[in-house]
């Protein structure tokens, strides 16, 4: 069987795409609380040593830092300036973090009232670029495709 790791983005620890991805994959979740330590997300990336990461906006910033590299991770709406994140949350332990190499698959949406979906698009590789979902990515029919076709 596979194994999935779902990371949240900010305040998202009651993910519906995490109990989705549980019920259909037996994803783990590694939840992302308001107050969180990159290094521990990491370290449990480590432990799991799972082969499809699948992470959302602030999940994804974090899981880019991490030097673990050897599973396919899936971006949904990553967050890739830090500044944006600031002006809706109030975090301090986060800083600007070294993107390491992966194999990436980049999803976004061009509705993504949170981020702009250009920052991505200039800061990644081949982004497959949807015109809804929103900032929660919504369109999960296209992430179990793509899932699906990794395994």
């Amino acid at each position: 069987m596979i194994n999935i790791v779902y990371i949240n983005g900010y305040k998202g620890k009651n993910s519906s795409k995490a109990k989705i991805l549980k019920e259909k994959y037996n994803a783990t979740h590694i939840v992302l609380e308001d107050e969180f330590n990159p290094n521990e997300v990491c370290q449990k990336l480590q432990e799991l040593e799972p082969d499809i990461i699948i992470a959302s906006s602030t999940g994804c910033y974090v899981a880019d830092s991490c030097s673990y590299d050897k599973g396919v991770f899936i971006y949904l709406n990553p967050l890739v300036d830090l500044d944006d994140l600031k002006k809706i949350a109030d975090i301090t332990n986060l800083k600007n973090l070294s993107s390491k190499e992966k194999n990436r698959v980049v999803l976004v949406n061009q509705d993504d009232e949170l981020l702009d979906y250009k920052k991505t698009v200039e800061h990644y590789e081949n982004v497959k670029i949807f015109e809804n979902g929103g900032h929660r990515f919504k369109n999960l029919e296209d992430l179990v495709e793509i899932i699906n076709k990794l395994k």
